[in-house]
């Protein structure tokens, strides 16, 4: 990475575009190119010890975690699934309730 900052600069200083190029303005791309591969390097590692992490999990735990992520994106499907079978259990007892009066009535009138 440093070497690709270096070429910038090389580049740079050879082209017509920039034709005075200050001790600082260098400093700043070396930097620049600096942090992005500590950046870089720091994805990787967090990369490689996320996986190991993964790979050493209990088969109990990583069931856990597929689970919740489940729960997750199936919460708003869950809640509209329970909300029309309560409306169905509820207009079936309902129904039902109907049909009881109705016989109840008329064995009153007999």
């Amino acid at each position: 990475m440093l070497s690709v900052g270096i070429l910038i600069v090389m580049i740079m200083q050879f082209s017509n575009l920039y034709p005075e190029i200050s001790y600082y303005s260098i400093l700043r791309i070396r930097f620049a190119t600096l942090a992005g591969g500590a950046l870089l390097v720091m994805l990787a590692v967090r990369a490689v010890t996320g996986y190991l992490h993964w790979r050493a999990m209990p088969q109990l735990e990583a069931e856990m975690v597929l689970q919740e992520g489940g729960w997750r994106e199936g919460s708003r499907e869950f809640t509209a699934l329970n909300r029309w079978l309560s409306w169905a259990r509820l207009s079936a007892r309902m129904r039902g309730e109907r049909q009881w009066k109705r016989l109840l009535g008329r064995r009153k009138q007999s």
